[in-house]
């Protein structure tokens, strides 16, 4: 497998090199976005949008929904 350095200093073989140029671009507004939902709890159950969430909780279920899904 042959390997090439380009300008800007990375050794990649040919397909890699392709892989890497045919990624998309990011989209700037996706990742802040992104951080700010990750910053903020649900304060509302995403299941059924009426119970609250336990700020604690990592999943965003209010307990009457957990206790149903867990029963599944």
């Amino acid at each position: 497998m042959e390997v090439d350095s380009a300008d800007d200093g990375r050794v990649l073989c040919a397909a890699c090199r392709t892989d890497l140029a045919n990624e998309p671009a990011v989209d700037p507004m996706h990742l802040v976005r992104g951080s700010y939902w990750e910053a903020h709890v649900l304060v509302s159950c995403w299941r059924c949008m009426t119970g609250a969430v336990d700020a604690r909780d990592d999943v965003g279920l209010c307990p009457s929904c957990r206790r149903q899904l867990s029963d599944v």
